[in-house]
């Protein structure tokens, strides 16, 4: 049976055909990004397509999105060619790598929920094992992209395990990104942080720490959460 597309308030997205899902850390970072209202918007490994749509619906910025999977890389197009702002949304199916290496276009954002199982024992399906580990894109590579691509005072997000964002976080700043921001994501209250979302910058800001919890103790979704998401989840007032 054919996987159910999962419906925004604005837009659907159908991922049946994507190696990656619509899941937590996507909506997370989709709607914490300050999309700007206008210039131009990066979005490296788009999946199904969805973070870039989270961005269109906040801004009247043009959008490109790179995905290195074909079949993933179809069904963002399609996704985009049915939302509401079909005009200014892109889909380029190629390694990040072969993109940087040829363009030479500047960003006002860079958003990238990247591959993160370091050395760990792949999925027996090569396109899931493509999207989900880091050996077709590791940390230096992005961030050699990112410094190339990113404007003067463009902003680069990223959401990553905790482990792996503190790795990510001292490669960053040895290419000479600044971490301006982060949010702390805590699944639930007593559970330790387990997702971190990560701003950097070309120059230096003065250093801003938030905190999410998801979940309340009786599992339903915290207030903070709510507040962050609703302009998108179907069951959130805004």
């Amino acid at each position: 049976m054919p996987e159910k597309p999962f419906r925004f308030k604005q837009f659907t997205v159908y991922h049946d055909k994507c190696t990656m899902k619509v899941g937590t850390d996507a909506v997370l970072l989709g709607s914490y990004a300050d999309s700007g209202k206008s210039g131009k918007i990066l979005d490296i490994g788009t999946g199904s397509g969805v973070i870039a749509l989270m961005l269109a619906q906040r801004s009247e910025a043009v959008i490109d999105a790179v995905e290195i999977d074909p079949e993933s890389a179809r069904q963002a197009g399609e996704n985009f060619k049915n939302s509401p702002w079909k005009t200014r949304m892109n889909i380029i199916c190629s390694s990040f790598r072969d993109f940087f290496m040829i363009h030479s276009i500047k960003y006002n954002v860079i958003v990238c929920n990247p591959p993160f199982f370091f050395n760990s024992l792949k999925s027996p399906y090569p396109r899931k094992s493509l999207a989900k580990h880091n050996d077709t894109l590791g940390n230096e590579e992005l961030l050699t992209g990112v410094k190339k691509l990113l404007a003067e005072e463009g902003l680069l997000y990223v959401i990553l395990p905790y482990m792996e964002s503190q790795i990510f976080s001292e490669k960053a700043m040895a290419e000479g990104l600044f971490l301006n921001r982060e949010m702390l994501i805590q699944p639930k209250p007593g559970k330790p942080v387990n997702r971190v979302i990560l701003v950097f910058g070309l120059s230096k800001k003065e250093f801003y720490s938030d905190h999410i919890t998801i979940r309340l103790e009786n599992g339903n979704y915290s207030d903070d959460y709510k507040k962050l998401t609703c302009y998108y989840y179907l069951d959130f007032k805004n």
